[in-house]
């Protein structure tokens, strides 16, 4: 950055027109973490599932643990549809096969 150079913020904000206070904050920001580009945490509700949450779900899964069993034993709190996003988003699709249909003789 022009500031890491040696460049004083009035010169940097004759050179851009940019207001002296944003080049501080900037700044400020780029002192705290000097990736430009890096995405701060988002606030908000925490995730149900966290990492190591989906990594015992998916050892189940491998073992050839039952889907019901993962669900209903192993994350009795977690809705079904919840657990089926996060395995997506993991890579394992969820879904149970269709039936066959009962063909008797007569048909």
């Amino acid at each position: 950055t022009l500031h890491n150079e040696g460049v004083s913020v009035p010169d940097i904000c004759k050179k851009f027109p940019i207001h002296r206070s944003t080049i501080y904050r900037t700044i400020q920001n780029l002192s705290r973490n000097p990736d430009f580009y890096a995405n701060k945490p988002k606030t908000g509700r925490p995730c149900v599932l966290q990492d190591h949450d989906l990594r015992h779900a998916s050892l189940l899964l491998a073992r050839q643990e039952a889907r019901n069993y993962v669900q209903r034993k192993a994350f009795p709190q977690v809705a079904a549809q919840t657990m089926h996003h996060n395995l997506a988003k993991i890579g394992l699709k969820g879904y149970v096969h269709r039936q066959k249909p009962f063909l008797s003789v007569a048909h």
